[in-house]
């Protein structure tokens, strides 16, 4: 009887330690708290934003002085002082731009300067809005990415014309791990 004892005491422990291995299947690891459990391995219910500006039509002479606003749940046909929810973004001195952690929905892109540094649109403030014709960000959804590529500014005519992608960013897959 205890070679028997023996001899299932290891069988009995490896096969609970193989089914709470399995239980541990299901739903990724989230560790930034806001996850989508439809995408892996770490999923996002968040949208990112990035773009380039390739010209103004006016001089900018510090490319770092405009604020790309990202606002979502902006009514039709009202302005970027209506923002509801705004995420901000400052052009580089490459003209590159990107936000992360954005609320997925209805977007509007504008290019800002604000020339007192108050923090708020002002009245003569240069201000374009992206022209989205296609109607690409209308509902973007969790976890998609947003391109703004190679966008011209024109400030005096307030409207800003680009390149615009809307999709999902590819996961990355882990790499193998070597085993000692």
């Amino acid at each position: 009887m205890a070679r028997l004892v023996a001899f299932l005491l290891p069988v009995v422990g490896s096969a609970l330690i193989a089914l709470a291995i399995a239980a541990c299947g299901g739903d990724d690891i989230c560790l930034s708290g806001s996850c989508d459990p439809d995408t892996s391995p770490t999923p996002s219910y968040t949208v990112s934003v990035t773009g380039n500006v390739s010209r103004f039509t006016t001089l900018v002479s510090d490319p770092t002085t405009v604020t790309v606003i990202v606002c979502v749940g902006l009514a039709e046909g009202a302005d970027a002082s209506a923002c509801p929810k705004s995420f901000l973004a400052q052009l580089t001195s490459n003209f590159t731009f990107a936000r992360s952690g954005i609320e997925p929905g209805s977007e509007a892109i504008f290019f800002w300067i604000d020339e007192d540094q108050n923090g708020e649109i002002d009245p003569g403030d240069p201000l374009a809005r992206l022209s989205d014709p296609n109607g690409r960000l209308r509902a973007v959804g969790s976890g998609e990415q947003v391109s703004v590529t190679n966008a011209v500014v024109d400030f005096p005519v307030q409207v800003a014309t680009a390149t615009i992608t809307v999709g999902r960013s590819p996961t990355p897959t882990p790499a193998p791990q070597p085993t000692p």
